[in-house]
C-alpha cells in the first residue's frame, strides 16, 4: 500500500475509535487533575473558615464586669427614717436585720461609668425592700480607686416601683466634680402602683468627690 492509496474502511473505522478513546481518557485525566486539592504552600494564605462566634459588644462586656466587681461590695443600705445599715453583698444581694430595720437589698445592673481624675465612678440601680409591697429604687454610686477596688459612696432614691434606665454624664469637670441624668420610668399619676412603669422621666445629678449634691438642674 502506498502512501497515497486511500484507507480502507474498516481500518478507517478502527483508527476513528482508538483516537476517540484515547481522547476520552485525555479528558478524564485532565478532570481528575482539576478536582484533586493541591495541598498549599508553606505561604499560602489558609483557607476561610466558619465565621467564629459573635462577641458581644465592649459596652456590655464592660458593663458585665462591673457588675461582677460590685458583687461584693460593702453598701450601706440608706435607712427608712433609721441609720444606714451596712450590708457586704453576695452574688449582688443580700438580707439585713438591725433593730427595726430589715429588708433585702439586690444591684439591679450598671446604669453608668465616668472617668475621673481619681479612678472612676459607677452608677447601679439599687433595690431595697423592706416588706410590703414596696419595692424602693435608688441610684446608687460606687467610686473605683486606683487599686481596682469598688467603694459604696452614696445613693439617691429615686420611687417606688420605677424602672431605672442608664446614667448619661458628659464627663468630669474640675477633678471629680460633674453633672449627670438619671432616665428611669415611671407611672403616670393617675395610674396606680400595680401599673408597669411606663413614662419615661429624668432625675438630674450632680456628683462632687464621690457624693451626691443637692439637686440641682443639670447642665447638658
Amino acid at each position: 500500500m502506498f502512501p497515497h492509496d486511500p484507507v480502507p474502511a474498516p481500518a478507517a473505522a478502527r483508527a476513528a475509535r482508538v483516537r476517540g478513546a484515547g481522547l476520552a481518557l485525555l479528558a478524564l485525566l485532565i478532570a481528575g487533575c482539576e478536582r484533586t486539592p493541591v495541598p498549599p504552600g508553606p505561604d499560602a494564605a489558609p483557607a476561610e473558615s466558619a465565621a467564629p462566634p459573635a462577641v458581644a459588644p465592649a459596652s456590655a462586656r464592660a458593663a458585665d464586669d462591673d457588675l461582677a466587681l460590685l458583687a461584693g461590695a460593702e453598701i450601706r443600705v440608706p435607712g427608712d427614717g433609721q441609720p444606714d445599715v451596712p450590708l457586704t453583698l453576695r452574688e449582688g444581694r443580700g438580707d439585713y436585720a438591725i433593730g427595726d430595720e430589715r429588708g433585702q437589698a439586690a444591684l439591679e445592673g450598671v446604669l453608668g461609668s465616668v472617668e475621673t481624675t481619681d479612678g472612676r465612678d459607677l452608677f447601679a440601680g439599687l433595690s431595697v425592700i423592706r416588706g410590703g409591697s414596696g419595692n424602693w429604687r435608688y441610684v446608687a454610686l460606687f467610686h473605683v480607686g486606683p487599686d481596682g477596688r469598688a467603694r459604696h459612696a452614696d445613693s439617691r432614691f429615686v420611687g417606688d416601683r420605677v424602672r431605672l434606665q442608664r446614667v448619661e454624664a458628659d464627663g468630669a469637670i474640675d477633678g471629680t466634680r460633674y453633672d449627670a441624668v438619671l432616665h428611669y420610668l415611671d407611672r403616670a399619676p393617675d395610674e396606680p402602683m400595680a401599673a408597669a412603669p411606663t413614662v419615661p422621666a429624668t432625675l438630674p445629678l450632680r456628683v462632687e468627690h464621690h457624693r451626691f449634691a443637692d439637686d440641682v438642674a443639670a447642665t447638658r
